[in-house]
C-alpha cells in the first residue's frame, strides 16, 4: 500500500515531539534544565498552515502518556511526522511502532538530526516507516501534502510498501531566503506558560529563538552540517527584531536567548542587528553563542549596548591536543584573548566544556580545570563526549554501535578510560560554584529592582 498516493485532498498533519525521559538525557540536574519549543516543528507547521493546510503540533514533553495518545487520537491524523535526535531515537522507534498499530493507514514519517544523518539506517531500524525527511523539511512535507509525484520530491527517502525496496530521492538544496517562513506561535500549546527558560535567565518572561541555519565548521563529533548544510543563512535583522517585538507585545517577553550555533558569525549582520536595537531603544536583553574569532571589539561594544547580557563559548577543553583531536580549529591563546575581550566589554561568559574525550589525560583535565579557575565564567556547562552517528568520530571510535544505545549528553561512555566518579566530582564542584554565582546575581538583581521601585 502506497500511503503517499492514498492521502485525501485535505489531509490533517500532526507533527510530534516525542516524550523523552529527561533523567536519561540530563541525569542529576534534570530539574534545572530548560524546556523549549521545538523550532523545527514550529517552522514546518507554520509553513504548512500558511499554505492553507490543517496542521497540529503535539509536544510529548508537555503531556502525560495518556494525554499524549488521546490528543493524537482526537486529531484523526492522515500524516504523522516525528522529529528525533540520536538521544530520542530508540524512544521514537517504540513510538512509531505503537502509532503504526493504532493508525495503519496513516502516512508515518520521521525527520530531524539523526535520520538526516542516517536515513537508510533509520528506515531499516524502524521498518514501519513510510519515509524519512532529510534536512530541512518545510518544502518536502508541503509537497507530500500536495501529493506531488513521490519520486520527484527532493529530500525524501521512502518506500512504496513496507516490504519494498527503500528509494532515495535527490537531495534538497537548503533555502537561502529564510524570511519566507513566518512563525505562528499560537501553534504551540500554552505558549509560553508550559515552556521553561534556562535557570540562569535573569527574567521569567524569557524565550529561546533560532534565527539561522547551517554551520561552516566541521567538528569531528558533530553532524550539524548534515541537517542544515555548511552555508550559514540568517533571517534578516528586521525580521528578527519584528519577531522579538511581536513576542513582547503578545506575550510580554523581553529576554531572548538565541540558540543559533554562532549568532554573531557575520559581522555586517550583527552590526545591523545591534544598531537597529540601539536606535529603537527596545527594552530587550539577550544572550547567544559564538565562536571567539568573530568577536571584534567593535562588535562586542555594539552587542553590549544593544542589550547582550551573556555569550556562550564552546571552549570544550584547555588542552591543545584535545582541541586538535576533535577538529575544533582554534588555539588556546586565541581563546584566552577572546574571553578577555568579552570580559572587558562587561558581557557575561558561559563556558561549554566536553569531558571524557578519547585519550584524555590527567594533564589535559588539569589544564581545563585551571583554565576555568583563571577565567571569569558567569556560568559553565559540562557535556560528555558523545560522537553523533554520522560524524567522523562516530565511525572512528564506535563502528560497532555497542555504545550507541547508551549515548547521552550527561553520561560517561568511557572513551578516556578515567573513572566516571572523577568526572562527577569535577562536575559537582564547578556546578555548585556556577549556580551559587547565578543565585547571588539573581538576589542582587531582585534587591536592586526592589530599591528602584521604592525610589520611584
Amino acid at each position: 500500500m502506497n500511503r503517499f498516493l492514498s492521502l485525501p485532498d485535505r489531509p490533517v498533519t500532526v507533527l510530534i515531539r516525542p516524550p523523552i525521559n529527561r533523567w536519561k538525557l540530563y541525569k542529576w540536574y534534570a530539574p534545572f534544565g530548560s524546556r523549549e519549543p521545538s523550532f523545527g516543528l514550529l517552522y514546518i507547521a507554520s509553513y504548512i498552515q500558511t499554505n492553507g493546510h490543517e496542521v497540529h503540533i503535539v509536544d510529548g514533553e508537555l503531556l502525560k502518556k495518556q494525554e499524549f495518545y488521546d490528543k493524537i487520537k482526537s486529531l484523526k491524523p492522515n500524516i504523522i511526522g516525528i522529529t528525533t535526535t540520536t538521544f530520542s531515537f530508540l524512544s521514537v522507534s517504540v513510538l512509531a511502532n505503537e502509532l503504526r498499530t493504532q493508525y495503519p493507514k496513516t502516512l508515518l514519517l520521521i525527520g530531524g538530526s539523526h535520520p538526516s544523518a542516517l536515513p537508510m539506517d533509520s528506515m531499516k531500524k524502524i521498518t514501519c516507516l513510510d519515509g524519512v525527511i532529510v534536512g530541512e523539511g518545510e518544502e518536502t512535507i508541503l509537497e507530500i501534502i500536495q501529493r506531488r509525484n513521490t519520486e520527484q520530491i527532493e529530500g525524501l527517502v521512502w518506500r512504496e510498501k513496507i516490504e519494498s525496496l527503500i528509494i532515495t530521492n535527490k537531495s534538497r538544496e537548503p533555502i537561502d531566503n529564510l524570511d519566507r517562513y513566518k512563525f505562528n506561535w499560537k501553534l504551540l500549546q500554552d505558549f509560553p506558560k508550559k515552556y521553561l527558560p534556562p535557570l540562569q535567565s535573569r527574567k521569567k518572561n524569557s524565550t529561546a529563538l533560532v534565527v539561522s541555519r547551517g554551520c561552516s565548521y566541521d567538528c569531528s563529533f558533530c553532524t550539524a552540517t548534515q541537517l542544515r548544510g555548511k552555508k550559514i543563512r540568517f533571517h534578516s535583522p528586521d525580521y528578527v527584531i519584528n519577531m522579538m517585538s511581536e513576542l513582547k507585545r503578545e506575550y510580554g517577553i523581553s529576554d531572548f536567548y538565541f540558540h543559533d550555533d554562532y549568532f554573531p558569525v557575520h559581522p555586517n549582520w550583527i552590526k545591523q542587528f545591534c544598531t537597529i536595537l540601539i536606535e529603537q531603544r527596545n527594552d530587550f536583553s539577550w544572550s547567544c553563542a559564538s565562536r571567539i574569532e568573530t568577536l571584534s571589539n567593535e562588535i562586542l561594544y555594539l552587542m553590549k549596548k544593544s542589550g547582550c547580557r551573556q555569550i556562550g563559548v564552546g571552549v570544550e577543553s584547555a588542552s591543545q591536543d584535545v582541541l586538535n583531536k576533535i577538529a575544533k580549529n582554534i588555539s588556546i591563546p586565541a581563546l584566552m584573548d577572546g574571553l578577555n575581550r568579552i570580559s572587558l566589554a562587561k558581557i557575561d561568559i558561559k563556558g561549554y566544556f566536553i569531558l571524557d574525550t578519547p585519550g584524555e589525560t590527567f594533564t589535559d583535565l588539569y589544564r581545563t580545570i585551571t583554565f576555568i579557575l583563571k577565567n571569569k565564567f558567569s556560568e559553565i556547562q559540562f557535556n560528555y563526549y558523545a560522537p553523533l552517528p554520522g560524524s567522523r568520530d562516530y565511525y572512528k571510535y564506535n563502528p560497532s554501535e555497542k555504545l550507541w544505545p547508551q549515548m547521552s549528553l550527561q553520561h560517561s561512555l568511557g572513551y578516556s578510560g578515567h573513572s566516571p566518579i572523577l568526572y562527577l566530582f569535577i562536575e559537582f564542584g564547578f556546578y555548585i560554584i556556577s549556580y551559587l554565582k547565578i543565585f547571588i546575581s539573581k538576589m542582587l538583581d531582585e534587591i536592586f529592582n526592589y530599591r528602584s521601585k521604592l525610589s520611584t
